[in-house]
């Protein structure tokens, strides 16, 4: 089927609650809590109760139904933020939010404490002082941490082709999970379209403990593939981890929030968020129009019509894309009519969605949410987290479609045509 879909600006619900650690920077951690949707609570809770039980792979930080996470808490890490202490002392925050045995969500937001880069066949031991990023290529600014060393209290940056030697452990729950990094992917994939440039992503591993397990036996991938037919979870393919920074994204809607720069968002290569720069849609934006079009797009990608947590799309999706910025160019390469527009997203006072869908040119007809037996296909009524009816979504009109190229910067658009040369 062929399908046109049209995007502009995009909004964000919160998520849940997650511990804080003790460590006199209790502020500044809860700041960067709120910001992914924690919250910054001081107890485990969820802001909403209904939204904890949304769970972590909805196309925002990985492809839909993929999966990211590591520990046997399964933690899905989201944000790293450089922050600072009571003594003007830096150091890295990271959140994550991870399954409970309850079948809720909760979060968790901790400091990054320990870092370990190998040296002359040694692993030494640091403290993490910044994590930085640069043409999507991250770097580590490390202090050594061992008092025993010769070299106790000297700093290092560890990034590009040192990484492999580099290895992250994370504290939680009386538990360590060490991730690791293989050789960033090469060649880098190249950006054709608006913001241009370079795309690097890496091979991430994690592994039980606090040191790098370097036989393998118990090295697994971090981030992982949606699975196909009869695979199993054992059988999932590996996807890449991307660093991206200056701006945080929330996981069940991704709301995003720009001009951070102390901040570091940790996708998986084939979410939404790494995604919509792979098309060209630039997460520094110099302008409102970047910044709305950039949210947009990630909701455009994940097919989520009501601009929240449902989606309605699923991996190896092929589509065309057209937007007023003249990044993509599907419609005057003839792809897109407004006989196969499936949606035309943008602004709206309460945040972005689709602003009018074609029922006959769904993306992935009969795909339904939520994903248990509970699950219907979307029925063009958008609904809040209680269940109660918001609205009904209108049809696409000619009028609509016409509008779809003007270049507006309160609410920028972008349309998609299915099936297409862009393969998610």
């Amino acid at each position: 089927m062929k399908t046109l879909i049209a995007i502009g600006a995009a909004c964000v619900v919160a998520g849940c609650v997650g511990a804080q650690p003790d460590t006199g920077t209790s502020t500044q951690i809860q700041a960067l809590g709120s910001l992914v949707g924690t919250g910054g609570g001081s107890s485990p809770g969820c802001i909403d109760p209904r939204n904890c039980f949304v769970y972590n792979g909805g196309g925002v930080y990985t492809e839909e139904l993929g999966h990211a996470g590591l520990g046997s808490a399964d933690v899905m890490v989201t944000t790293f933020a450089n922050l600072t202490d009571d003594s003007n002392q830096p150091f890295v925050a990271w959140a994550g939010r991870y399954p409970g045995g309850d079948g809720r969500f909760w979060w968790t937001t901790q400091v990054l404490s320990q870092a370990l880069h190998k040296e002359n066949g040694i692993w030494e031991s640091y403290s993490v002082s910044k994590i930085d990023e640069t043409g999507m290529e991250p770097s580590f600014t490390l202090v050594n941490a061992d008092t025993a060393s010769p070299n106790y209290g000297q700093t290092i940056i560890v990034g590009g082709s040192d990484l492999p030697n580099l290895a992250l452990v994370f504290e939680f729950f009386e538990e360590y999970a060490t991730m690791t990094f293989g050789p960033a992917y090469s060649p880098p994939e190249t950006i054709s379209h608006g913001a241009g440039g370079l795309l690097q992503k890496y091979r991430i591993y994690w592994n039980p403990g606090n040191t790098p397990d370097e036989s393998g036996a118990t090295r697994r991938d971090y981030c992982q593939r949606a699975l196909q037919g009869s695979e199993t979870e054992a059988q999932r393919e590996p996807d890449y981890g991307v660093f991206q920074k200056g701006f945080a994204v929330q996981v069940l809607d991704a709301k995003t929030t720009f001009g951070l720069s102390n901040y570091m968002t940790f996708s998986c290569r084939l979410g939404a968020i790494a995604s919509v720069h792979s098309w060209g849609y630039n997460y520094t934006p110099p302008e409102q129009q970047g910044a709305i079009m950039y949210e947009a797009a990630m909701k455009m990608k994940r097919a989520s019509y009501c601009g929240d947590s449902t989606f309605y799309t699923r991996r190896n999706t092929p589509i065309y894309i057209q937007d007023g910025a003249g990044i993509q160019h599907a419609q005057t390469d003839g792809h897109i009519t407004v006989d196969n527009l499936e949606a035309l997203w943008g602004w709206t006072p309460t945040g972005v969605r689709a602003l009018c869908v074609n029922p006959q040119d769904e993306r992935r007809p009969g795909v339904k949410y939520p994903l248990d037996d509970a699950g219907t296909p979307f029925d063009q009524k958008c609904y809040d987290p209680a269940g109660n009816l918001l609205f009904k979504m209108p049809v696409c009109t000619g009028n609509q479609f016409a509008h779809i190229y003007l270049e507006d910067a309160a609410a920028p658009r972008l349309s998609v045509q299915l099936p297409g040369q862009l393969m998610y």
